[in-house]
C-alpha cells in the first residue's frame, strides 16, 4: 500500500506497507517513511521514491503483484499515473482502491448530504484544535475531568479517529457473507 500524508510538523510524506508471504503466512511491515521535500508530488517524483525505497530493501521490482493506493489520480491515473508507470517495470501489477480510503470516502460523503453530521464534523474539529494548540487548555481540561471525577480522556486528532472508523467500517463489511463468482469469502 502506497499513501502521501503530512505530518504534525507540516512535512509531506510518502508512506510505503509491503505485504509479503513466508513460508507459514502473510506478513505486513511499514517498509518507508519518506519525506517529500519537493513542492509538488509528480507521479514520477512518487515513482523514484517508491523504486529508491525498494532498491534499499533490496526488493526487485518485478516482484511487485499488486498495489492499494487511495484512489487519487496521481497514483491511479490512466495515461501517466503511479501504477501505469510501475507496470512499465511489472506488467502484471494489479492495482486496488484501499477499502478504508473508500469507506473513509463514502462516509464523508454521506455525511456531506445530512447538515447535522456536517456540523457534527465541525464542531468535533474545533474541539480538537482547541485544545491541542494550547497546553494551559490541555491542563485545564484534565483538571475539569478530575474535579469532576471523570477518566482522563485524551482527545483524538480527527485522522486517527477516521481511521479508527475505517478499520470498524472494513471489519463490518468482512462480516458480511459473500458468494463472488462462486467463491466463498
Amino acid at each position: 500500500m502506497i499513501d502521501e500524508s503530512t505530518d504534525r510538523a507540516n512535512s509531506k510524506r510518502l508512506l510505503i506497507y509491503s505485504q509479503y508471504l513466508t513460508k507459514t503466512d502473510v506478513q505486513t511491515s511499514l517498509l518507508s517513511n519518506v519525506e517529500i521535500t519537493e513542492s509538488c508530488g509528480t507521479s514520477q517524483l512518487l515513482v523514484d521514491k517508491i523504486r529508491k525505497e525498494l532498491d534499499s530493501h533490496t526488493i526487485n521490482i518485478k516482484n511487485l503483484v499488486g498495489m492499494s493506493t487511495d484512489g487519487a489520480s496521481v497514483m491511479t491515473g490512466r495515461k501517466n499515473g503511479v501504477v501505469v508507470k510501475l507496470r512499465e517495470h511489472s506488467p502484471g501489477l494489479i492495482s486496488v482502491h484501499c477499502s478504508a480510503h473508500r469507506c473513509a470516502l463514502a462516509a464523508s460523503q454521506a455525511a456531506s448530504t445530512i447538515p447535522q453530521l456536517e456540523e457534527y464534523s465541525r464542531t468535533l474539529s474545533s474541539i480538537f484544535f482547541f485544545f491541542s494548540q494550547s497546553a494551559p487548555r490541555t491542563n485545564r481540561m484534565k483538571y475539569i475531568q478530575k474535579v469532576l471525577e471523570q477518566p482522563q480522556l485524551k482527545y483524538a486528532e480527527f485522522h486517527s479517529v477516521m481511521v479508527k472508523l475505517s478499520k470498524c467500517c472494513i471489519s463490518s463489511i468482512q462480516d458480511i457473507p459473500c458468494t463472488c463468482h462462486g467463491y466463498a469469502r
